[in-house]
């Protein structure tokens, strides 16, 4: 009798990989990168990098010593970004493959960005970019490189903050089907070994 209650207790490998992807794919809507590559294979880990590393400012903003302000603006820039990339996560199938090896088709709605992508490449930055770097050589000359660095990227950040601020106030997103493979491990375990676009099984 014990045999038996035990034996249905015991999740089958569908539950357990069902299970994986749903903790995979809320970890992604939550912004919580570190907690997808607990679920991921060393494959899938490259991939959670290179989201992480879109939520993130680039590296020459931390590198430069910005106002308290300035570095709070950035905050809240990245915070929106990892809060808002993805969301409502909706699991639609889980197929099997084999015993070790499930597919799950996940639909999931994701930031429409282009126009920020847009902006940022074009004519109106660059103009930017260009008035910013005249005002930053004057400043150097008078002042140091130091002070000339500080002064532009702290008018970059006034500008990506205006720009990504205003693009936030009506959030565009874009449904999409994806699909997780996820397999078994040795030790049990099941990972996510690779996730792309339904189109790209076609």
């Amino acid at each position: 009798m014990l045999l038996v209650l035990a034996g249905c207790g015991k999740a089958t490998p569908e539950a357990q990989a069902k299970k994986t992807a749903e903790i995979f794919i809320n970890a992604l809507d939550s912004g919580d990168i570190a907690k997808a590559k607990d679920q991921s294979s060393e494959d899938v880990q490259k991939m959670c990098d290179a989201i992480e590393a879109s939520f993130k400012t680039p590296a020459s903003f931390s590198s430069t010593d910005l106002s308290d302000d300035a570095k709070k603006k950035l905050a809240e820039i990245e915070k929106e970004i990892r809060t808002s990339s993805f969301e409502n996560p909706q699991i639609k199938e889980v197929k099997e493959v084999n015993e070790r090896k499930y597919e799950v088709i996940f639909s999931m709605d994701y930031l429409n960005t282009t126009e920020i992508r847009k902006y940022f490449a074009g004519e109106e930055y660059k103009a930017l970019i260009a008035t910013l770097s005249v005002e930053a050589t004057q400043i150097q000359n008078k002042d140091g490189k130091e002070a000339a660095t500080k002064y532009m990227m702290e008018k970059l950040v006034e500008n990506i903050y205006s720009v990504y601020t205003e693009n936030f106030k009506n959030k565009e997103y874009t449904n999409e089907d994806s699909v997780i493979t996820l397999e078994q491990q040795d030790d049990g375990k099941w990972f996510v070994t690779d996730i792309k676009g339904t189109n790209q099984n076609k």
